[in-house]
Formats: C-alpha cells, sequence, structure tokens
C-alpha cells in the first residue's frame, strides 16, 4: 500500500469529508467543504487513489470499499465537526472544533496534543471531556460552567453530544485553514492511520 507522502491532516479531513457525504464529491466541492486549496486537495486525492482508499469518476470522488473499511471508525469517533465561536476561551480569531467519541484516558495528557495542533499552526488548543456537571477540561476535574459560565451554556447550545462518552477538541488559529489543520493533527495523534506507525505518521511515511 502507497502511503508514503501523505499528509494525513490533510488525508483525514478529505477522508472524513466524503465519508460524511451523501454523495461522490468532485474537488470544486471538496476545497468549499474542507478550506485546503484545489491544487492539494487534486494532490492528495491522487495520493489516496493510488493508497486505494478513494475512487475518482465523472460524478466526483468517493471512497473505494477498502476505503470505507479503512477508515469507519473515523466517522464512528469524530461524528461531528463545526466552527465554533467561544468568548472567554478564544485563543485566537478562528476556533474549529470536533466531537471526540470514546478518548477518555489519551485526552488527559492535553499538553501532548496541543502541542501537536500548535506545530501544525494553530495558536491554541482546548481539550473538554463530558462529565455529569457538565463540560470540564480534560486534564482538571473543574466544572467549565463554574470557571466560564457563557462559554459552558453555548456548548450546551451548539453541540450535537450524545453522553458522557464524548468529548470536544476545539482549535484556534489566525485563519480558518490553521485552526482545521491543528484540529486534524489531533484527531491523527488520538486515531494513526491503518497500517502507520507513530513514527512514519509524523515523517509522512
Amino acid at each position: 500500500m502507497r502511503t508514503r507522502g501523505i499528509d494525513w491532516p490533510i488525508a483525514y479531513d478529505l477522508i472524513w469529508t466524503l465519508l460524511t457525504a451523501s454523495r461522490p464529491l468532485g474537488r470544486r466541492s471538496l476545497e468549499q467543504r474542507t478550506g485546503i486549496t484545489e491544487m492539494t486537495v487534486r494532490t492528495h486525492l491522487n495520493k489516496l487513489r493510488a493508497a486505494g482508499y478513494v475512487k475518482m469518476a465523472k460524478a466526483g470522488t468517493a471512497l473505494t470499499a477498502q476505503g470505507q473499511e479503512a477508515f469507519a471508525t473515523l466517522k464512528e469517533r469524530v461524528p461531528w465537526l463545526g466552527p465554533l465561536t467561544l468568548r472567554d476561551l478564544a485563543l485566537d480569531r478562528y476556533g474549529v472544533a470536533a466531537i471526540l467519541r470514546n478518548f477518555p484516558q489519551e485526552l488527559k495528557e492535553s499538553w501532548r496534543y496541543r502541542d501537536a495542533a500548535i506545530r501544525e499552526g494553530a495558536s491554541g488548543a482546548l481539550l473538554l471531556v463530558r462529565t455529569e456537571g457538565g463540560w470540564a477540561f480534560s486534564d482538571e476535574p473543574l466544572s467549565l460552567a463554574e470557571q466560564y459560565p457563557q462559554d459552558a451554556a453555548l456548548l450546551e447550545r451548539a453541540l450535537p453530544f450524545s453522553g458522557a462518552e464524548d468529548a470536544l477538541a476545539v482549535v484556534f488559529g489566525p485563519e480558518p485553514s490553521a485552526s482545521r489543520r491543528g484540529l486534524w493533527r489531533i484527531v491523527v495523534e488520538l486515531l494513526p492511520p491503518p497500517n502507520v506507525s507513530h513514527h512514519t505518521q509524523q515523517t509522512g511515511g
């Protein structure tokens, strides 16, 4: 399987967008939905096709059966992603968030994932977990509602969470592309690509 040269944060963004679409998508649609440039979309679709994950036709690009099987967990573990504007907790102009499912232990090392997002150009990241008392920071037990009640209320209104197994990553950047890329780096760190070691995913192998 030819995975060398794949930039996995970009690849995950494209794959997740295809997984959650109701039909094949053209390059222009993928560019609009992800914010990735058309040239980069084209380059990575070619790499994903070479790896056997996607197929291209006049109707657009879709995942192959192999791609569906390889990344089915990605759709399950990241059921929602979208822009998010916070008030007191905002770390930069643009924020993007993803609901993360069933990562309770991993998210306690919040510094690791914040650093990974920043290396991709993001300004900062927040990792939150769902508790009986509402949202809380993943590495400390204090309720978000006690410290930042307006942002806690916003999360309650804005997010389609399903229960206590949900967590949330919110990544901020000076541009939407920086925050989104940082977010997908966190997902790659939490959920490594199939048949790719931690070392090779960091070095593009």
